[in-house]
């Protein structure tokens, strides 16, 4: 009789895992019906420079991007509402640039066009992509997150060119939240600016 309880006790347990599992894919599923926007605030690991004079680097960013929408929510399969930001991009991209090339020992300044400015190096940044996209794979799904910027900077004839490229993708099994697509956004846009500060040869243009 304890037995046969027993038994019963277990057949009982077992549908409650795959209903709990069903409800929480139907909610995150739901979700990724609503619109979100997302805040973007990149951080960047500057390193002071020994430089023998406070050089001013003039900063001018342009968001060249064919759209401002950043992606869609979703879970591979199906794809969802749309995520943006109400940010000017391009001026959070500025003044992260701006901010970090103070802590390295320069002296920037933002401007509002590429024109040359007497005595400063024009850092010329061209953001080309920031992407967020989902794929659907066999037990999970893929979240990627992409970026893409140039930099061009100037000193009279002098010109420094190159494009940074950023790509990530993590594994997930359920349609990722809010916060964790803000997060892998903002991954990839860290990722990105921080190309800029560890290009050793810009930085030696830079202080030339």
């Amino acid at each position: 009789m304890s037995g046969s309880h027993a038994l019963g006790r277990t057949f009982a347990r077992r549908p409650l895992f795959p209903a709990l599992v069903l409800i929480s894919t139907l909610e995150l599923t739901a979700c990724t019906v609503i619109p979100q926007t997302v805040l973007i605030e990149p951080t960047v690991n500057a390193r002071p420079l020994k430089i023998e004079e406070r050089r001013e680097i003039a900063v001018y960013v342009v968001d060249e991007r064919p759209t401002t929408e950043i992606g869609r929510r979703g879970t591979g399969a199906m794809r969802g509402a749309a995520i943006t930001t109400e940010q000017d991009l391009a001026r959070v991209f500025s003044d992260s640039i701006v901010s970090s090339l103070e802590e390295t020992g320069f002296s920037a300044i933002p401007v509002d066009d590429d024109s040359p400015v007497a005595g400063a190096t024009l850092l010329r940044i061209d953001i080309r992509n920031l992407e967020y996209d989902t794929s659907m794979g066999f037990w999970t799904g893929g979240v990627h997150t992409r970026g893409a910027m140039k930099v061009i900077a100037t000193r009279g004839a002098a010109k420094y060119e190159e494009m940074y490229r950023v790509d990530d993708e993590k594994r997930v099994v359920f349609a990722p939240g809010a916060d964790a697509n803000a997060e892998r956004v903002n991954i990839s846009a860290s990722a990105l600016l921080q190309e800029l500060f560890d290009d050793v040869a810009l930085f030696e243009f830079l202080t030339e």
